[in-house]
């Protein structure tokens, strides 16, 4: 990995509007900000393409394995259309790809492999400022809408914010250990110390849990070093031990008690709270599965055919309309091939990271790690705005992989 930021060559304005771009991403002010960022992208990148040579290089994602299995899932995707009723309804759930067509190729042909790491600290920064947010009206210092020291989300889902904290949190620490100039190095710290007090003082259950499965991951990934370097292990004994700790100071260890319970009378009670309305609705999902295994029931069925499922199983957890669950929600509407698409573009990125870049494999590795185990809980992947965080993402640690294709005569 790259010692320092590249800041001491100079910037081209257009990655310049890109890095704010990927700033004020995960924030989501308003519905029409991914719609003007856009379009701006677009026009700008339109006007230099050719100069810069954007549109040669386009043709290098058709040689880039992770963003090819990438675009045959989404293509799958639209493609279960053909086999949807429902198709007004499946529409408006494929809008949550429709950035994805933009941010993809323009990222992808206007960085380089050497701002894949600047791109990653912007983010990272802005995870920060999101973590200030969220502290600041925990400890008191001001209280918006359904925000307040008990709740201290901020403007987005706190199932969202806590996601965002658990990334940030180990992003944050593993740059500070992979960076080399020290003033830099202390403030990633701080970023990772601040996200992680975020982490344990928002509700999301199954974004702190993500985390902590997330930690458990590394250290099996790092199994041969744990004991070569006690300091190492006694760091990943200590993290647990420290986050259950902070959890039950903060009083959130009640919320997995009842979560808990919940799952335990599940029946008795007609699925009742956050995680029975979880569980009824994974057993709805699995109906549907059953009724079609292989190519799901189309983007645009699902929700009808629970209805369905909700007026033959009555029960309090009907009113939802989510099976939140990402796995189940793909298996539901684009079956086994679908799911095994999405997972399969997922297997390719992280293979050719850890062939032939083993830091940013880490990175992946966190990032769909807690993506993935989030995903029991939440349809996080395709919950504004991370939804277009993910394809970000992926995109960066897509450029990594690149190779151009060369011609022979």
């Amino acid at each position: 990995m790259t010692n320092n930021i590249q800041l001491r060559e100079r910037i081209e304005p257009f990655k310049i509007f890109l890095y704010l771009w990927i700033l004020i991403l995960p924030w989501d002010f308003a519905k029409s900000i991914m719609g003007i960022f856009s379009i701006i992208a677009i026009i700008w990148w339109l006007i230099i393409g050719q100069r810069k040579g954007y549109f040669i290089k386009l043709k290098d994602i058709l040689y880039n394995k992770p963003l090819i299995f990438f675009f045959i899932f989404l293509l799958y995707c639209y493609l279960s259309l053909s086999w949807t009723k429902n198709f007004s309804y499946g529409l408006n759930v494929l809008n949550d790809y429709k950035y994805y067509w933009i941010l993809v190729p323009i990222f992808f042909t206007a960085f380089e492999k050497k701002d894949v790491k600047n791109a990653f600290y912007v983010l990272v920064f802005s995870f920060c400022l999101y973590a200030l947010l969220s502290l600041s009206i925990f400890i008191g210092l001001f209280e918006i809408k359904d925000s307040n020291s008990s709740n201290p989300k901020g403007i987005l889902a706190y199932a969202l914010v806590t996601v965002y904290m658990a990334l940030n949190t180990l992003l944050a620490f593993y740059f500070y250990i992979k960076e080399e100039n020290r003033k830099i190095k202390y403030i990633i710290l701080l970023i990772s110390i601040l996200s992680f007090f975020a982490l344990l003082a928002n509700n999301g259950r199954i974004g702190q849990i993500s985390f902590l499965v997330t930690v458990f991951i590394l250290m099996i990934y790092y199994r041969s070093y744990l004991f070569k370097y006690k300091k190492l292990l006694i760091l990943f004994i200590f993290s647990f031990v420290v986050t259950i700790t902070l959890i039950y100071s903060f009083g959130k260890l009640d919320r997995f008690i009842i979560g808990f319970k919940e799952m335990a009378v599940l029946k008795e009670t007609q699925f009742a709270g956050s995680w029975g309305h979880r569980a009824y609705m994974w057993y709805a999902a699995a109906d549907g599965i059953s009724n079609h295994p292989l190519f799901g029931a189309g983007v645009g069925d699902t929700m009808d055919e629970f209805i369905e499922y909700g007026n033959k199983n009555p029960s309090k957890a009907t009113w939802l309309r989510s099976y939140h669950n990402q796995h189940l929600d793909y298996l539901t509407k684009y079956g086994i091939v679908g799911y095994l698409l999405f997972l399969f573009s997922i297997f390719v990125l992280l293979q050719y990271l850890f062939r032939e870049n083993r830091d940013f494999f880490v990175i992946g590795l966190i990032f769909f790690s807690i993506s993935l185990i989030d995903s029991v809980g939440d349809n996080i992947i395709m919950h504004k705005p991370f939804n277009n965080i993910y394809a970000l993402v992926f995109v960066l640690l897509a450029i990594l992989v690149s190779k151009k294709k060369i011609k022979t005569n």
